[in-house]
């Protein structure tokens, strides 16, 4: 029998393992920093997805199965931490490994769960294990607190670079809960922001703003959130997204602006400035990513942008089983309406906003200013549904609720806030107006000369 070596993210990995029937198999897995690949035969080590359904991925020993598919594998390994340390240990049935807090094999482990992908010749996607959302009082800010990122005058108005003012370059500001009307601020970030584009939390609780002006992610760390304006702790060069995401295990997901396809960064690519390649990267979409969300299962949801193939814009599923291959295709296409940010309820209904405004300031959305429902049983095949709830603007133009919405973010209790790029606000419908399609009027406005609103691009809520 040989022996399997794989090497991942952030750990190596030996173990040897004798499936019934199958074939030995050599492996090698990237480091987590991007390196190329060097095209041997590797082996993606996965269970069956976690809500238990989706396509299967390729067996190790193609077109064989073996008769025992509820034997448990018995395997030995021996692992490192990235310290160093070594450790190792005999797995008995219903083991799981484990590497730098990543599950790398399922703590259920069957023949027919070990999959391989063979011959890569790039790097290969790192399946999400599910949604992040925004930590509970992140830094010093109460549940509750509207996070919203300010593009600025430059980004605009279309421009790009530095500005000698805060108008022009932008900020995050965050507001006390509640908050209504022309109210200031409790704290500004300002540093390293030149259009901040879009912000959000990972997992620890710091928050991350990229920059479309200069291409730059910064981070704050949640101690430094309780800090009057702090210079960013990391710089990560080369990064212009139209939205992102983290998954629970710290690994970011970005629609690039560049490439007009998705961008996957390991967590520990994330720990210091610098220009990292990708860990990995792929298109296969029918027209330029716009949005990205991950639902409750972890599966990866991007919105596309207006084109031939997608006239009114498209939202497709990529599982996560469909993630382990070397050039995923998505597993749902809905295809009567693309849009920006799309978020999931804990119940697995998607929300996200249509885009609207001027027509030069739709960024590929079907701008016509509205927030929109698909249900979960709406989402599970490919068509073109009707959403389920639409929330129309009160008026139509700047006068109404809705003029230029490009990001929206759920309360505890259910309500939204949705930032309005154009108007500039950002309003909050309440749960009960969301039941049903119609035109509310926003029970919550931002808004005023106090606010510091300034081409506001997204909306946080801390949990």
């Amino acid at each position: 029998m040989k022996r399997v070596v794989a090497l991942l993210p952030s750990a190596w990995l030996k173990f040897s393992w004798e499936p019934p029937g199958a074939d030995d198999v050599g492996l090698r897995q990237p480091k987590g920093d991007g390196a190329s690949r060097d095209g041997q035969v590797r082996l993606a080590l996965c269970g069956p997805r976690h809500n238990g359904s989706g396509p299967a991925r390729r067996a190790i020993a193609p077109n064989r199965k073996s008769k025992e598919t509820n034997k448990e594998m018995k395997m030995t390994h021996q692992y490192a931490t990235q310290d160093g340390a070594a450790r190792s240990s005999s797995t008995a049935p219903r083991a799981g490994l484990h590497a730098t807090g990543r599950t790398v094999l399922s703590r259920n482990l069957r023949t027919g769960a070990l999959c391989a992908l063979v011959g890569l010749a790039s790097p290969v996607l790192v399946a999400p294990t599910g949604a992040s959302a925004a930590p509970s009082g992140a830094g010093p800010f109460a549940p509750g607190s509207i996070v919203v990122s300010q593009g600025g005058t430059i980004a605009g108005t279309g421009k790009s670079g530095k500005g000698t003012t805060v108008e022009a370059n932008g900020e995050v500001n965050v507001y006390p809960p509640g908050s209504n009307g022309d109210v200031a601020p409790e704290a500004s970030f300002t540093k390293g922001m030149y259009g901040p584009f879009t912000a959000v939390f990972d997992p620890s609780g710091d928050l991350w703003a990229d920059s479309i002006n200069t291409s730059t992610l910064v981070e704050i760390t949640r101690a430094q959130l309780a800090m009057p304006n702090p210079a960013p702790a990391v710089t990560i060069s080369s990064a212009n997204f139209y939205d992102m995401a983290f998954d629970s295990q710290g690994d970011l997901w970005a629609a690039s602006n560049k490439s007009g396809g998705v961008y996957e960064y390991v967590k520990s690519q994330l720990t210091s400035s610098g220009s990292p390649t990708p860990h990995a990267s792929f298109s296969g979409l029918p027209s330029l990513a716009g949005g990205i969300g991950l639902d409750p299962s972890g599966d990866l949801w991007v919105t596309t942008q207006v084109s031939k193939t997608c006239p009114h814009g498209c939202l497709v599923e990529f599982s996560k089983a469909e993630l382990a291959m070397a050039s995923p295709k998505p597993t749902v296409t809905i295809s009567s309406t693309g849009g920006t940010d799309p978020v999931f309820t804990p119940s697995g209904n998607l929300w996200m906003v249509t885009g609207g405004g001027p027509k030069d300031d739709c960024f590929g959305t079907p701008c016509t200013n509205e927030l929109v429902e698909f249900t979960k049983a709406q989402l599970a095949t490919s068509g073109s549904p009707t959403p389920a709830v639409t929330i129309s603007s009160t008026r139509v133009g700047a006068a109404g609720s809705l003029w230029g919405p490009y990001a929206l973010a759920f309360t505890s209790s259910g309500d939204v806030w949705v930032s309005n790029y154009n108007k500039p606000t950002a309003v909050e419908f309440a749960k009960g107006q969301l039941s049903k399609s119609g035109a509310p009027s926003p029970i919550r406005t931002i808004a005023g000369p106090h606010t510091g609103m300034n081409w506001p691009s997204y909306v946080v809520v801390v949990s």
